[in-house]
């Protein structure tokens, strides 16, 4: 479909100009001002201009329970196989955490016209995975309590508040208040980021020389196989029992085939975790997850 064929030459795009040499301007620089500038403005659109509902609640609900069972099956696979700590740690973040806004916010826009649904899955999966991130940080690395590292992660991420604040003002009716042009001049700016997040994507992914070469360990082949298959059948095991509405539906299914966000690889850098693991099932997965949004966009219509 169009939409996701604009998505990937977009990814592309970045990932070109990464390799071109330009991964300063078109990844960090782009990154940082997707993920610090536009993307609070969009999750504050997203729900100052909605109404707080009761599939909007479950969707929530279906983050946090998926994080919590695919945290636990990949600790317990870690202990399986006895993966040392920072392989464990890598595996549990790119197994666990998916591109939830960069990549589906531009698809979900595309396909069907809005991503609240996925506005309030990121937001419950993002404050997930930087608690997760503060943790492990504050167990590998050490420098302070995890409860102090896990709020300071928390706490360099301003799409948490702005979603929380998009949430007070609709809750409340305060957000009617906001004028209309208001509204619209954030509705453009919101399109804009969400489609400048894809490109974000692509110069954001790892570069051929950042991993060893060979083909795929066991262990990376499970971070694809959960996050494309055991992900999308947890995910459906929980939607369809709460009987959420065609959009709320398609859009949780859609956050069920992302890749590993591309921040894990950051992550894996900085805290001296298992960068070939990571970066490595980030490229492989974003292709696959790519397909499976199309046959999704194809199945679900």
């Amino acid at each position: 479909m169009l939409p996701i064929a604009i998505m990937a030459v977009l990814i592309c795009a970045g990932y070109a100009l990464s390799l071109a040499g330009l991964r300063r301007i078109a990844g960090t620089f782009l990154s940082k001002a997707v993920f610090y500038g536009f993307l609070p403005i969009v999750m504050f659109h997203a729900f100052a201009g909605s109404k707080v509902s009761s599939d909007l609640l479950a969707v929530a609900a279906i983050s946090a329970t998926y994080a919590a069972l695919a945290s636990a099956a990949a600790v317990a696979y870690s202990r399986a196989r006895r993966l040392e700590r920072r392989r464990a740690a890598s595996l549990l973040l790119a197994a666990v955490f998916q591109n939830s806004a960069f990549l589906p916010f531009p698809l979900a826009l595309a396909l069907y016209g809005t991503l609240t649904v996925c506005a309030a899955y990121s937001l419950t999966i993002v404050t997930i995975h930087y608690i997760t991130v503060g943790l492990l940080a504050a167990a590998y690395r050490g420098g302070g309590s995890f409860a102090r590292r896990a709020l300071a992660e928390l706490a360099r991420i301003p799409v948490i508040p702005a979603g929380i604040l998009g949430l007070a003002l609709s809750a409340s009716g305060a957000s009617t208040l906001i004028p209309d042009a208001i509204h619209e001049m954030l509705g453009v700016v919101s399109k804009v980021g969400v489609y400048l997040s894809a490109v974000a994507v692509g110069a954001g992914l790892p570069r051929p020389k950042e991993f060893r070469r060979g083909g795929l360990s066991l262990d990376e082949a499970y971070v694809v196989l959960w996050r494309h298959l055991a992900s999308p059948a947890v995910h459906l095991s929980m939607a369809l029992p709460l009987s959420l509405d065609d959009l709320a539906f398609k859009q949780v299914m859609l956050e069920s085939v992302m890749p590993p966000a591309t921040s894990n690889t950051v992550v894996a850098f900085v805290y001296g975790f298992d960068v070939d693991l990571v970066a490595k099932s980030t490229i492989i997965s974003t292709v696959v997850g790519l397909l499976q949004a199309l046959a999704l966009a194809l199945l679900l219509g």
